[in-house]
C-alpha cells in the first residue's frame, strides 16, 4: 500500500512462477479524503467528494488492453 496527500493506494496480485509475461491480474484499490485531491494527478477537474474509495479487478491476456471486471 501507497500513501501521499491523503490518497492510498494498494495493488493485490499473485503471480505464478515461471512469470507469463502475456498474462497479468490483479486488483486496485484507490482512496482518500476528498476526490479533487487527484486532479493534478490525472489532470481533471473532479468535484471535491468524500471520503471515497474506488477498486476493481483488471486483467491482461496475450496483448490485449487492460480491462476491468
Amino acid at each position: 500500500m501507497a500513501e501521499t496527500a491523503g490518497v492510498r493506494l494498494k495493488l493485490e496480485s499473485v503471480i505464478d512462477l515461471p512469470f507469463e509475461q502475456k498474462k497479468l491480474d490483479f486488483k486496485m484499490s484507490h482512496s482518500g479524503e476528498r476526490l479533487n485531491n487527484i486532479n493534478k494527478f490525472l489532470e481533471v477537474d473532479l468535484p471535491p467528494y468524500g471520503p471515497y474509495e474506488l477498486g476493481g479487478r483488471f486483467q491482461l491476456h496475450d496483448n490485449q488492453k487492460v480491462q476491468a471486471l
